[in-house]
């Protein structure tokens, strides 16, 4: 059976769930004539639970009118979970944590979708450790509140911060929990969270799409793992035949033409390889880029512009993708187009700019055929 630990902050995100009753929290509604349903009364006494993250840790507060509501309640109607729900806050809340075990496990067993009490066992089972518990408590929530799985999930992308639960979430994804899709949405905000998904992901693909296998990639390209990114769009798309990473179309972000289409300027696709070019009159500054890998070499962009008068409106040039202050000037269309590229940058931008500044109409044309090719 798996077991391990997740790293301290995987621990404390895992209650992220509980914030889901914050809102009932924060409306402080007062008791009032409700006396006649147990199960509205028990939901009411959320109203008087506070949950707080300070210094990393999850606290939380009850006041005894809160107590005294749920009490009555489950005295009105033994299956009211969620009063069972408020007085295991209130037991953790005091430190009482045997006590508050003991109404969870027994919330649990009387409603399986209770997900205030679910989110608190999964809290308790993460906290001990327990991989095992805590991956069956999300596949009891996931399957019981399908819509709040992404939810649920989701603090498990800080687990990735630590290399140990790789493997461990390799094992598990492989068996088909009923949150493995969701999973898989969730892309981690860390450098180091992006890299160990894309470790995993490069372990299996159970539960993964093209839709996931795309938001994995432009993350990595956000995270400035640009390596990375080629090399994935390499195992996406078959490409591995095209060294340069060049696409003449739209392709799969950031691999082919990220277009702007603002009020100002756009780049908008007519057709394979042909772009339509705007740019309002006495303004300038990006059309498209796409990511590029260059070994050291000489390079030549070509492409055909209409009306050709436009084509010295339009230029472009290389950035380095982890420096921006390495890179190539920017050249018209016009003229002939190229580059000795160096070993200070193996990845680059190639970007396209328009200009209309000194002109007192706008620029309108249409390119096409675009290509980048290397020449020695």
């Amino acid at each position: 059976m798996r077991r391990g630990r997740f790293l301290a902050c995987a621990l404390i995100a895992l209650t992220a769930p509980l914030l889901l009753v914050q809102g009932l929290a924060n409306a402080r509604i007062a008791p009032g004539p409700i006396g006649w349903n147990g199960f509205w009364q028990a939901e009411i006494a959320l109203g008087y639970l506070q949950l707080e993250q300070e210094d990393g840790a999850l606290n939380m507060s009850v006041s005894e009118d809160g107590v005294h509501l749920a009490r009555d309640a489950l005295a009105k109607e033994p299956l009211a979970t969620d009063g069972l729900f408020l007085l295991a806050a209130k037991e953790r809340a005091d430190g009482n944590l045997v006590a508050m075990q003991e109404l969870l496990r027994v919330g649990a067993v009387l409603d399986k979708r209770n997900r205030n009490i679910g989110a608190m066992r999964l809290e308790q089972a993460a906290i001990a450790g327990d991989i095992e518990q805590t991956f069956a408590i999300l596949d009891r929530l996931a399957i019981t509140n399908p819509r709040l799985t992404g939810e649920f999930v989701k603090p498990l992308t800080l687990a990735l911060e630590n290399d140990d639960v790789i493997e461990q979430l390799h094992e598990t994804l492989d068996d088909g929990p009923a949150w493995r899709e969701a999973f898989w949405t969730s892309i981690p905000s860390s450098v180091t969270g992006i890299k160990n998904l894309y470790k995993l992901r490069g372990l299996t693909d159970a539960g993964t799409s093209a839709e996931t296998d795309e938001m994995l990639l432009s993350g990595l390209a956000g995270a400035g793992l640009f390596e990375e990114t080629l090399d994935f769009w390499g195992q996406m798309s078959g490409s591995e035949a095209n060294p340069l990473a060049f696409e003449p179309g739209l392709g799969l972000q950031p691999v082919g033409w990220k277009v702007v289409n603002s009020g100002e300027r756009t780049f908008s696709a007519r057709g394979p390889n042909q772009f339509e070019v705007f740019v309002l009159k006495q303004t300038f500054g990006e059309l498209a880029r796409q990511l590029v890998r260059l070994p050291p070499g000489t390079y030549r962009l070509s492409a055909q512009v209409s009306p050709t008068s436009e084509a010295g409106d339009i230029e472009a040039k290389l950035e380095c993708a982890d420096n921006a202050e390495l890179g190539s000037g920017s050249l018209p269309l016009d003229e002939t187009v190229q580059w000795a590229v160096d070993d200070t940058c193996s990845i680059y931008w190639l970007v396209l700019n328009g200009s209309s500044w000194e002109s007192r109409t706008s620029l309108r044309a249409q390119i096409s055929d675009i290509d980048l090719e290397r020449v020695n």
